[in-house]
């Protein structure tokens, strides 16, 4: 776990070569994937989903790998799970989804809102979040 958090890809595959369990958590629930999804580096994501892990798994309080990418602005890691097949949808306790949990300047939200509208048919009512304020679509274009 500790070398996909720090974004050490070709540890994580000797790792997993050596047998490494994609599916370990640690106490708090977090998997590999959700570390390397939670501090951006997407080469550890592609390599963990490429070697089974599962991109639904959840935490204690319910959050994915989906929710931390998005969380933390790391477009290139929300891309690689949206496309492994994460739902853009799934709620953490707190109702909170991908889409609304992001709590980012409007700039980087309005990308990642972006892609999220790119791989599902449903639409996005918010392109813009921040700490203090989640806008609506004709609210943050003003911002973009």
């Amino acid at each position: 776990m500790r070398a996909s958090y720090r974004g050490h890809e070709p540890c994580v595959r000797a790792l997993i070569a050596a047998g490494a369990s994609v599916e370990a958590k640690a106490e708090d629930g977090w998997t590999a994937l959700m570390l390397a999804s939670r501090q951006g580096h997407e080469l550890c994501v592609r390599a963990l989903i490429a070697a089974g892990a599962r991109v639904e798994a959840t935490d204690k309080n319910g959050e994915t790998a989906l929710m931390l990418a998005s969380a933390g602005g790391h477009e290139p890691c929300v891309g690689a799970l949206i496309a492994a097949g994460a739902s853009v949808e799934a709620k953490k306790k707190d109702g909170l989804t991908p889409r609304i949990g992001c709590w980012l300047p409007p700039i980087l939200s309005h990308k990642l809102q972006t892609l999220f509208a790119s791989f599902t048919l449903a639409p996005v009512s918010s392109l813009y979040c921040s700490s203090r304020l989640i806008a609506r679509s004709s609210e943050a274009k003003e911002f973009t």
